[in-house]
């Protein structure tokens, strides 16, 4: 009888040329990130991603991002929203929703906020986007008012796939 042991390992690299688009897309997008104030963002997405084995700290991180987005981007997308809903009004409808826009400043809550938000990014996905985002606050309610106990399960992908799309959108709109 010989004893006989076996041990090794291997890795594998399989590279390719980067597509020539892409440094310039890369770049825009960093640039976009720094000059949008959004880089605090893109670290908490990298945070979530990167905190595999603490699952609740990667759920905060993806929730904060993406409440961080909304808040960030609502004003912007709001008044694009304004401007296409006084298009081709006249003067008493237009001052109408002028008032109504008025009275409900500082008032959307953050559900309000995300529809607007998500409407103006990805209209024909939004009421998907609306209703995933309902059903991540609910989680998000619940756990802030009922506490975390020992869950390990949380949203945070669907926080995350729904960020991310948010984002790329976003950053994509002008060009």
């Amino acid at each position: 009888i010989y004893p006989f042991r076996l041990e090794g390992t291997a890795s594998l690299i399989a590279a390719r040329q980067i597509p020539p688009e892409v440094p310039s897309l890369l770049s825009r997008y960093f640039k976009a990130l720094a000059d949008e104030d959004l880089a605090r963002i893109y670290e908490l997405i990298s945070s979530a991603v990167e905190q595999n084995t603490e699952p609740l700290r990667a759920y905060i991180a993806a929730w904060t991002a993406l409440e961080m987005f909304i808040n960030k981007t609502f004003s912007f997308y709001e008044g694009e929203w304004f401007k296409e809903a006084i298009k081709n009004r006249g003067t008493i409808e237009r001052r109408h929703l002028e008032r109504i826009r008025e009275v409900m400043k500082g008032k959307y809550s953050l559900e309000d906020r995300f529809g607007v938000v998500s409407m103006m990014l990805d209209e024909p996905e939004a009421d998907k986007s609306y209703d995933l985002f309902k059903a991540i606050k609910k989680e998000r309610d619940e756990l802030i008012h009922h506490g975390f106990g020992n869950r390990k399960d949380f949203m945070t992908g669907h926080i995350l796939a729904l960020l991310r799309n948010l984002l790329k959108k976003h950053l994509d709109r002008d060009s």
